[in-house]
């Protein structure tokens, strides 16, 4: 189980910079490009959690979303 208050702060800012308001099937989150410098390893323990996921997007791009377990977390304050 993993919970809100197990996670850092930069952890938490991410997961609220890649809630983009919509619906889990309708939410693009973030463009890879749109991640910078020392938010690449956040977001990757993210990945690594299971609370985000990279997606394949048109043209080679990839995009960062909460999973459903992400949002749960985020919402909820557990999964």
């Amino acid at each position: 189980m993993t919970r809100l208050s197990d996670l850092s702060t930069a952890q938490i800012r991410m997961m609220i910079k890649l809630d983009d308001g919509f619906a889990h099937e309708d939410s693009v989150g973030l463009e890879l490009e749109q991640i910078k410098g020392h938010e690449h390893t956040t977001v990757h323990v993210l990945v690594n959690l299971g609370l985000v996921e990279m997606v394949p997007g048109r043209g080679m791009q990839f995009w960062f979303r909460l999973t459903e377990k992400g949002r749960k977390v985020r919402e909820e304050g557990q999964a």
